[in-house]
């Protein structure tokens, strides 16, 4: 989805980027920090640091960078916990898009992450611009618990070894926009990544989605959206 691109704000005043061509936001116009928050941090790796204190996490895709920004803080604020972060995307940012999206800005104004930081928003935008500016294709260790590495490919031709993933961030665009990624051969090769009771959250409740993540062999669960969702789904491996 390297199109035409534009820099929007969504109703929590978060950014985000908007492809013209299919009309469609990398993040929820109703709030792009909060979906993130809601679905990939709370309903995601919250609930699933609550049984071990190593996390191996796979994210498709990386995009605006939100999710493992959010995900980086996170480890950040919780030290016992280490977490191993790999992700995967096909058409980078380029710097002039991700330098103007004000996700540092959010974040240092939220007590939770601001008390982590000596100097807030100076030490948000190091962290948020490396995360984009490191290489790719090489694992780096951005804090002492937060190993990181992103591959410049796409799903489709991503292979990892089996039993490997404790958790996956499945963010990406539509089933309408990219139908290829939300079909049961690919959520087969995820089941087959995760280890038993690892788990998939997603922002996509759609029926065809659900089935065919039941088809791939995950239990699913609907739980309650972010603001302007009724529904995302976290899927386990049984």
């Amino acid at each position: 989805m390297n199109g035409s691109r534009e820099i929007i704000l969504s109703a929590d005043g978060s950014s985000t980027l908007k492809l013209k061509e299919f009309d469609e936001c990398f993040h929820s116009i109703n709030g792009a920090l909060a979906e993130s928050l809601h679905i990939f941090i709370s309903s995601g790796l919250e609930f699933y640091a609550g049984q071990r204190d190593k996390i191996s996490l796979f994210e498709m895709g990386f995009g605006t960078g939100l999710n493992a920004y959010l995900t980086l803080l996170f480890a950040k604020l919780h030290p016992w916990l280490t977490i191993n972060y790999i992700t995967v995307e096909k058409f980078p940012l380029k710097e002039f898009e991700y330098r103007k999206l004000n996700y540092p800005d959010m974040v240092a104004s939220i007590p939770e992450y601001r008390s982590s930081a000596e100097n807030a928003t100076e030490d948000f935008v190091r962290l948020f611009n490396n995360l984009h500016e490191l290489p790719w294709g090489s694992e780096q260790n951005l804090l002492p618990n937060f190993s990181f590495t992103k591959f410049q490919t796409d799903l489709l031709d991503m292979e990892m070894k089996s039993g490997i993933v404790d958790l996956i961030y499945y963010d990406a665009f539509s089933p309408n926009t990219q139908p290829e990624l939300w079909s049961t051969d690919q959520f087969k090769k995820l089941f087959g990544w995760l280890v038993p009771g690892g788990i998939l959250v997603t922002y996509s409740s759609k029926g065809i989605v659900k089935q065919a993540l039941r088809d791939s062999g995950f239990l699913v669960k609907r739980l309650p959206g972010p603001a302007g969702k009724k529904h995302i789904v976290r899927a386990t491996h049984p």
